[in-house]
C-alpha cells in the first residue's frame, strides 16, 4: 500500500481518537474502564484467572504473598466456537477449579464495563470473530457466569472481567509505569488500549474503524462473515481473516494451489520458495496486513504526543512471516514518536490478575 495513503489511514485513526474522546461517534468505540483501586484478594489468598479469546484460552491459580503474584498452576488450549450462551458458560465451568471462589476473566469480546459491588463486570456489546454468543449479548457476563454456576453446582462465585485489551494494557505494569504505555492485539482479533489516567484505562475497539480503502478481498471476506459490514479494518488485518484472503485471491490469479485453512499455514507458505507464486502471494498479505497494523501504532502516538511501549499480543505479530519488522519500518514513515514492542510473559494471566489483586 501507498505510503500516503498509509499517512491518510494514520490521520483519520488520530482524528478518530480525538473526536471519541470528545463524545463524538466514531467507528470504533471509545470504551472507559475505570478499574477499582483497592484490591479484593488479600494476602495469602489463592484465586483463578482465564482467559477466553478468539481462538485459544488461558487458565491459572495464582497466590497473593507480599504483595506478589505467585503463578502455580497453569494451562492453555483451544476453544470451541461459542455459539450461544450455554456453550460458552459450559465450556467456562469446566475450566474452573473447584476450590475457586474469585475469578478475573480475561474476555477477548467486546464488552461494555459495570462495576457491581467493587467488583468489575462487563455487558457484552456484540459478537466477534466469529463466535455468536446467542442469548448473552446485552448481558452482563459476569454476573450471568456466577448465577449459571449457582444454577448448576449451587457454588457461590464472584467474578470481575475484563476485555482482553485492557488485561493486557494492565500487564504492562507488571514491568513498566504506566505513562508511556498502551496495548494491541494482532492476533485472531484486532484492537488497541491505552491509559488516559492512573485509573483510566481506553478500550479502542479498534478492529471496528473503517475509514480506510477496503480491498477486493476485504469485501469478499466481509460477504461471507457472521457479521457483515462490521469489524472491516479487523477483516483486513486479522489472524481470522488473512487465509481467506489468500484463497480468494488464489482464485483470482489462477494459482494452482489447494485452499488452506489457517493463518498459520499462511505463514508455512510464505516461508517457501521466493518465486513460488503461492508464496510471493502469501508475503504480500503479511506485509499488507502489517503496513495497515502500523497505521494503528501510529495513530496512537500520534494522539498521545508522546514515545510508547506497546505491550504486544498475538501470532501474527510476532510470528508471521517479516510482520513485526514491517510494523516497525512503516511506523518510523507515520510518525516522528519512538515505538518499541514488548511481550510480557503470561500477560493473559497477570493482566486480568490486577482487576483483584
Amino acid at each position: 500500500m501507498d505510503l500516503p495513503i498509509l499517512k491518510k489511514i494514520t490521520h483519520n485513526f488520530q482524528l478518530e481518537m480525538e473526536q471519541a474522546s470528545q463524545g463524538e461517534k466514531t467507528s470504533f468505540a471509545w470504551v472507559v474502564h475505570t478499574i477499582p483501586q483497592s484490591p479484593i484478594i488479600k494476602n495469602g489468598e489463592i484465586f483463578q484467572v482465564i482467559g477466553i479469546g478468539g481462538t485459544v484460552f488461558h487458565s491459572a491459580l495464582l497466590q497473593k504473598k507480599q504483595n506478589k503474584l505467585l503463578l502455580f498452576s497453569y494451562q492453555e488450549g483451544k476453544v470451541p466456537i461459542f455459539h450461544d450462551k450455554n456453550i460458552f458458560f459450559t465450556f467456562l465451568l469446566s475450566l474452573l477449579d473447584k476450590k475457586t471462589t474469585t475469578l478475573a476473566l480475561n474476555f477477548g469480546f467486546p464488552s461494555l464495563p459495570h462495576v457491581i459491588n467493587g467488583y468489575l463486570d462487563g455487558r457484552l456489546l456484540q459478537s466477534t470473530k466469529e463466535h455468536a454468543f446467542t442469548e448473552l449479548i446485552g448481558e452482563l457476563v459476569g454476573k450471568r457466569f456466577t448465577s449459571f454456576v449457582k444454577e448448576k453446582t449451587n457454588r457461590s462465585i464472584s467474578v470481575s472481567l475484563a476485555n482482553d485489551t485492557i488485561c493486557l494494557l494492565l500487564s504492562g505494569l507488571t514491568k513498566y509505569p504506566l505513562q508511556n504505555l498502551a496495548a494491541a492485539i494482532v492476533g485472531t482479533g484486532l484492537n488497541a488500549a491505552i491509559f488516559l489516567d492512573n485509573k483510566t484505562l481506553i478500550n479502542l475497539e479498534a478492529g471496528g474503524f473503517d475509514k480506510f480503502p477496503l480491498s477486493r478481498t476485504g469485501k469478499q471476506v466481509d460477504e461471507h462473515s457472521l457479521k457483515k459490514g462490521m469489524y472491516l479494518f479487523e477483516k483486513e488485518i486479522s489472524g481470522a481473516y488473512l487465509y481467506q484472503h489468500f484463497n480468494f485471491l488464489l482464485f483470482e490469479n489462477n494459482i494452482n494451489h489447494p485452499p488452506i485453512a489457517s493463518t498459520k499455514e499462511l505463514h508455512d507458505i510464505a516461508m517457501q520458495s521466493r518465486t513460488d507464486k503461492a508464496s510471493v502471494l502469501a508475503k504480500s498479505i503479511f506485509k499488507r496486513s502489517a503496513t495497515l497494523s502500523a497505521t494503528i501504532l501510529a495513530g496512537v502516538a500520534n494522539f498521545q504526543k508522546k514515545n510508547l511501549v506497546f505491550v504486544m499480543q498475538g501470532s501474527p505479530f510476532w510470528k508471521g512471516y517479516l510482520y513485526k519488522e514491517t510494523v516497525a519500518a512503516t511506523i518510523q514513515m507515520l510518525t516522528p514518536y519512538t515505538v518499541t514492542f514488548v511481550d510480557i510473559p503470561h500477560s493473559d494471566i497477570f493482566g486480568a490478575a490486577k482487576l483483584v489483586a
